[in-house]
């Protein structure tokens, strides 16, 4: 597994803003908000079964994420993506692959291994009108798998 993580993020106005991060770890789509380094990855997770299973996985519709500094602090993760990781076995099938979705679902088939790695992109929302305080902020994002 591993972390869906933003990087570094600046806020040049203090007014709402959001940026996106895919599964090819990559922050695109930003509003108000703008990178300034650190890691950027999406988050990852293996799923293994019997060949041939399908297995649907759904988020969310969304997360909030704490400060690590001032607990009323917060900003929201929405809009999931899943997608495949880069040497994955398996293909997703609906809805299709990328497309961002409050409480995103794919129906996965594992095709030539009992385990696939997958990826997890979202968007990063900044609803407020001020400035954000800075700090890291955490949260979990619970996914669901089942098995048909």
């Amino acid at each position: 597994t591993r972390a869906l993580s933003f990087g570094v993020l600046t806020q040049p106005a203090a007014a709402p803003g959001d940026i996106a991060i895919d599964v090819a770890d990559t922050l695109s789509a930003a509003t108000n908000l703008t990178a300034a380094g650190g890691t950027v990855t999406s988050g990852g997770f293996t799923i293994s079964g019997d060949l041939a299973t399908n297995i649907d996985i759904t988020t969310p519709a969304q997360v909030v994420l704490t400060s690590t500094v001032t607990v009323a602090d917060t900003l929201k993760v929405d809009s999931f993506v899943i997608g495949l990781g880069t040497a994955s076995a398996a293909t997703v099938s609906a809805p299709v692959a990328g497309t961002p979705a409050a409480g995103a679902s794919a129906k996965i088939t594992l095709t030539a291994s009992p385990a696939a790695g997958f990826r997890l992109g979202g968007r990063l929302l900044d609803s407020t009108a001020g400035v954000v305080p800075s700090g890291t902020y955490n949260g979990v994002v619970a996914i669901n798998v089942n098995y048909e």
